[in-house]
């Protein structure tokens, strides 16, 4: 299931009580990526950054929750964006293989 939420795109998993950024809407400036989001009545965990979840994206700067629980970020997961400026946080544990390809 997908869901939208402060111009961040997120794949939901019911099951596991989690989600993962997939997209953005790419003229935002600033995006900001918080632990836990709403949907249908129920917090989900954000806890990953899918493969060209910020492609083409006119975003300069992403922060994350100071709680974050994004624990990988995908290859491609910054593929052709114009960041910036990114914190990484740190329950981050894996930064797979081509994480930021293309991405000045």
């Amino acid at each position: 299931m997908l869901h939208e939420d402060n111009n961040v795109i997120y794949l939901i998993d019911e099951k596991e009580s989690t989600a993962s950024v997939i997209g953005c809407i790419k003229n935002v400036k600033q995006i900001f990526i918080p632990r836990l989001i709403n949907y249908k009545s129920k917090k989900y965990e954000v806890t990953s950054i899918l493969a060209k979840s910020f492609e083409f994206s006119l975003a300069k700067l992403v922060q994350f929750a100071s709680d974050s629980k994004i624990r990988m970020f995908d290859g491609d997961a910054l593929y052709y964006s114009s960041i910036e400026s990114i914190t990484i946080p740190s329950e981050l544990v894996e930064l797979k293989e081509g994480w930021c390809n293309k991405t000045s």
